[in-house]
C-alpha cells in the first residue's frame, strides 16, 4: 500500500484530535478488496449475516463522482455527509464545493478511516479551510460537536448528504443521527428566523431577566436533587381533559412540571404544581398568568428569552438558567452556581429537560399529544395564544399524517409538531430512563413507553416524598451573587459603548461621502475614496476583534451579521471593479449603521437593567 498516512495524519490534526485514531488496534469490522481499477473497497458485515460493499469493486473513484455529480448544492452554505467509508465520494466533493461552503463528514468506524488514510492521498480534502468531521459512534459526543459545528460556521442552509452503504453498515449509529442532524439543521432555521426577527425582543428580555435569575439561587443547585422520583410533565394538548382527575389525586408522589399554559387551569382544579416551566418571549404570553390568585408554592423556571414582565411581575420564588450566548456566559463571573439547560422548540420540550435535570426517573409526558385527532389544539381550559378550534383543509401544506399511538396508525398532525415529536425522540434515544407517553390519542414518540396515566400513577407514584421540602431547602441557601461587582462592569461596559457611539458617529459622516466622490474621474477622488475606504475597512475590523462590547452584541447584530456575510460572498466572487467597489461600500454602510442601531438598544436594555437596582 501506498506511504500515506503519516502525511494524511499530519494535515488532518489540524482539524481532528488524531490521538484518538492512535488508539485503534480494535478487531476490524471490515475486508479490504482490491478492485477492477486498482482502488480499495471494503466489504463489510450488515444484518442477518449478509455482507454488503460500501464502494464499487469496479471503479469506487468513478461511483464517488456519479453520487456527488447527482446532487445540486448550488443553494447551500455547508453540507454534512453521513459516512466516510474509504473517503471517494467525500473527495471528490471537496473538489467540486466551492471554498467558501462548508464541507463536513462523520464517521463511526475509527478502524475504518484510520485504515482510509493508509490508502489514498487526503491532502486536498484535509488542506481545506472550511472543513471539520467528526469520527467515533458516541451520540453524546456527537452531539456536543454538532453543537459547535453550528455555531463555527453559522450555517443556514445545509444539505444532508447521506452515503447509503454507510448507513447500512451502522443503522444504529447513523439512523438516530440523521434524525438528530434534521433536527439540529431545522432548529437552526427556526431558531435564526426568530433571532432575526426578534433579536430586540430577545435581548431586552434576556438582560433585563438577568437580575432577578442573579438574585435567586443558582440553576445548578437543583441538579440531581429528585434522583429516581418520578415526575410527570403537563403540557396543554387535548388529553389532558382525560387525565386531569388523575393528576388531581397527586400530592407529592411525583415532581410536577406545568407548561405556563396549562398553569391557569391546574390552580382551578386546586393543583399545585412544584413548578411551571415559561419561554414564551412576547407580551402575549401574560394572559398565562392573568385572571386568577397565583399560589405561593410553585417555583417559576424561565427561559432567559422569556417576556421580562412575566418574571418581573411573578412574586414568589423562581429561577433561571444560562444561555450560550456571551451575555449570559459573562455572568457566571458574578454567580458561580449558575449553568445552562438544553433549550428545545417548545415549552413542553423545556419541562421535559428540566425534568431530567432534576434526576427525575421516570418521567411521564402528560397532553404532549403533537398530534389532531379532534379539531382541538390545547384542552379546554387552558390558556393559549394560538390555535383552539382547527378545521384543516387536505391541501394545507403545514398538514402532515405520523403514526399514532394507537397501532401506529396515521393521524393528522402539523409540520411544527412533527419536528417537536423528532427533537423528543432524538432526546430520548440518548437517556438511560424510562419516558413514558399517556396520550391516548397522540403521536407515537419511538423510545417512550406507551402507558396509560392511570397505570403509571399505580406503577410510579404510591409512594410519598418531601418534595416541597427539598426546594425550600434550597431557597433557604446564601446567595453567591457579587451584585457590587457586577453593577461595577456593567457600568464600565456602559461607557465604553457611549464612546464608540461616538466614533461611529464619525465614520458615518466619512462613509456619506463616498457615493458623492468619482474615483474613475480625477485624481484626488481616487485618493480620497481609497483613504475613506481603507479606514473604514479598519475601523469595521476592530469592531469585529473587539471583546470588550462586541461579543455581548451578537444577537443584536444577528441581521447585520449575515448581511455582512452574505455581502462578503459577493464581493469575493464580482470581477467587476466598479460593481466591487460599490458593493464594497454598501457592505461598510449597511453595517456600520447596524452596529450603531444595535449599540444604542444595549445601552437602552443596561439602564433597564439599573432601573431595577
Amino acid at each position: 500500500m501506498p506511504g500515506f498516512y503519516e502525511s494524511n495524519l499530519e494535515l488532518a490534526a489540524r482539524k481532528f484530535p488524531v490521538e484518538l485514531l492512535k488508539q485503534t488496534g480494535t478487531a476490524k469490522s471490515f475486508e479490504l478488496i482490491k478492485t477492477a481499477s486498482d482502488d480499495y473497497t471494503a466489504k463489510v458485515p450488515i444484518l442477518n449475516g449478509a455482507t454488503i460493499f460500501l464502494h464499487s469493486r469496479f471503479d469506487p473513484v468513478q461511483e464517488g463522482m456519479t453520487f456527488v455529480e447527482s446532487k445540486d448544492f448550488s443553494r447551500h452554505d455547508a453540507v454534512i455527509c453521513l459516512g466516510f467509508g474509504l473517503g471517494y465520494h467525500v473527495q471528490y466533493l471537496a473538489k467540486k464545493l466551492p471554498p467558501n461552503v462548508w464541507l463536513t463528514f462523520v464517521e463511526s468506524d475509527i478502524e475504518l478511516f484510520n485504515e482510509a488514510l493508509k490508502l489514498r492521498d487526503f491532502s486536498d480534502l484535509f488542506s481545506r479551510e472550511r472543513l471539520i468531521f467528526f469520527i467515533g459512534n458516541k451520540k453524546e459526543e456527537f452531539l456536543r460537536w454538532m453543537r459547535d459545528f453550528l455555531n463555527i460556521t453559522e450555517s443556514d442552509t445545509m444539505m444532508i448528504l447521506s452515503h447509503p452503504p454507510s448507513m447500512r453498515k451502522d443503522p444504529k449509529f447513523y439512523f438516530p443521527l440523521e434524525v438528530e442532524v434534521n433536527s439540529a439543521v431545522n432548529r437552526r432555521v427556526i431558531e435564526l428566523n426568530t433571532l432575526v426577527h426578534f433579536r430586540q425582543e430577545l435581548d431586552r428580555n434576556a438582560m433585563v431577566n438577568s437580575l432577578p435569575m442573579l438574585r435567586s439561587p443558582g440553576f445548578s443547585n437543583f441538579k440531581g436533587v429528585f434522583d429516581g422520583i418520578p415526575a410527570i410533565v403537563v403540557a396543554s394538548g387535548p388529553s389532558l381533559d382525560l387525565i386531569l382527575p388523575e393528576l388531581k389525586k397527586l400530592k407529592e408522589n411525583a415532581v410536577i412540571i406545568c407548561a405556563s399554559r396549562s398553569f391557569k387551569l391546574l390552580v382551578r382544579e386546586n393543583i399545585n404544581p412544584h413548578f411551571v416551566v415559561t419561554l414564551d418571549m412576547s407580551d402575549a404570553s401574560l394572559k398565562f398568568f392573568d385572571g386568577f390568585e397565583i399560589p405561593s408554592e410553585p417555583v417559576l423556571v424561565y427561559d432567559p428569552d422569556s417576556y421580562h414582565e412575566i418574571v418581573k411581575s411573578y412574586k414568589h420564588r423562581k429561577i433561571s438558567y444560562l444561555q450560550t450566548t456571551n451575555y449570559s456566559r459573562w455572568l457566571k463571573k458574578f454567580k458561580e452556581d449558575l449553568t445552562e439547560l438544553k433549550k428545545g422548540l417548545s415549552v413542553a420540550h423545556m419541562g421535559f429537560y428540566f425534568a431530567d435535570y432534576l434526576g427525575c426517573n421516570p418521567i411521564s409526558l402528560v397532553g404532549v399529544d403533537l398530534a389532531l385527532p379532534t379539531d382541538n389544539t390545547h384542552a379546554q381550559g387552558v390558556a393559549h395564544t394560538w390555535g383552539g378550534k382547527v378545521e384543516m383543509d387536505e391541501r394545507d401544506p403545514n398538514l402532515v399524517y405520523i403514526p399514532s399511538v394507537i397501532d401506529g396508525k396515521n393521524v393528522r398532525s402539523l409540520k411544527t409538531f412533527q419536528s417537536f415529536v423528532s427533537v423528543f425522540e432524538a432526546d430520548i434515544i440518548g437517556m438511560n430512563k424510562i419516558i413514558v407517553n399517556t396520550s391516548p390519542f397522540g403521536a407515537r414518540i419511538r423510545g417512550s413507553a406507551e402507558m396509560s396515566f392511570s397505570k403509571f400513577i399505580d406503577d410510579h407514584c404510591k409512594e410519598s416524598r418531601s418534595i416541597w421540602n427539598i426546594i425550600d431547602a434550597i431557597f433557604g441557601k446564601p446567595n453567591s451573587f457579587k451584585e457590587k461587582e457586577f453593577f461595577t462592569e456593567l457600568r464600565a461596559k456602559l461607557e465604553k459603548s457611549k464612546q464608540v457611539l461616538k466614533e461611529l458617529e464619525e465614520v458615518i459622516k466619512r462613509i456619506n461621502r463616498l457615493p458623492s466622490l468619482k474615483p474613475d474621474v480625477n485624481q484626488y477622488d481616487t485618493e480620497k475614496f481609497s483613504e475613506i475606504t481603507r479606514s473604514s475597512e479598519k475601523f469595521v475590523n476592530d469592531l469585529l476583534r473587539d471583546q470588550e462590547i462586541n461579543p455581548f452584541l451578537q444577537r443584536l447584530l444577528s441581521k447585520g451579521a449575515l448581511d455582512f456575510k452574505k455581502m462578503t460572498k459577493e464581493i469575493q466572487y464580482e470581477t467587476d471593479s466598479t460593481k466591487k467597489r460599490k458593493k464594497e461600500i454598501k457592505r461598510f454602510n449597511d453595517y456600520v449603521f447596524e452596529y450603531k442601531k444595535s449599540l444604542e438598544y444595549f445601552n437602552k436594555c443596561i439602564q433597564a437593567i439599573f432601573d431595577l437596582e
